[in-house]
């Protein structure tokens, strides 16, 4: 997960107290300059990130996708304002970002697992499989109709 904020002037001990409630959810704040995000981001996948660079910037990232702990946090620091992020490699806005970020996708499996369920019934690995199945016995049958042939014509002597 990365965020990318704009970030207004902020005292160090805001900063600071910003920094130790993001590193209590894993996460970490991090500012570069803009040369150094144009060398980095030139060629990447991330390339359409380059406008929200061009002004004083703040990058938040962590390994795991918590954003309803990050919008937690920034609410108590107005000084840091959400322009988008990166999740699971696609580029979003805010709003996408924090509505995809606050999705339970183990709720969302479940859900759709149980739509084709019912929608294809209790059967639904047969209905899936049948014509692999049948691809697979024809094929061994040709298979061993094959090999029974050639040994009957190897043992009749001529």
């Amino acid at each position: 997960m990365i965020a990318i904020f704009h970030q207004n002037p902020m005292s160090r001990d805001d900063e600071f107290e910003l920094t130790v409630a993001l590193r209590k959810e894993n996460m970490y704040f991090k500012r570069y300059s803009k040369k150094i995000m144009t060398l980095a981001l030139t060629d990447s996948p991330y390339t359409a990130t380059m406008p929200l660079y061009m002004c004083h910037f703040a990058i938040i990232f962590g390994s795991d996708v918590n954003a309803t702990a990050l919008e937690k946090i920034v609410k108590n620091f107005p000084q840091i304002i959400l322009l988008g992020g990166v999740l699971e490699e696609h580029v979003l806005t805010k709003e996408n970002f924090l509505r995809y970020g606050k999705m339970d996708l183990t709720s969302s499996r479940v859900h759709l697992v149980q739509l084709l369920q019912s929608a294809g019934g209790n059967n639904l690995n047969r209905q899936l499989t049948h014509h692999q199945s049948t691809l697979v016995a024809r094929l061994k049958q040709i298979g061993t109709n094959e090999t029974t042939s050639g040994e009957n014509e190897e043992s009749v002597p001529v």
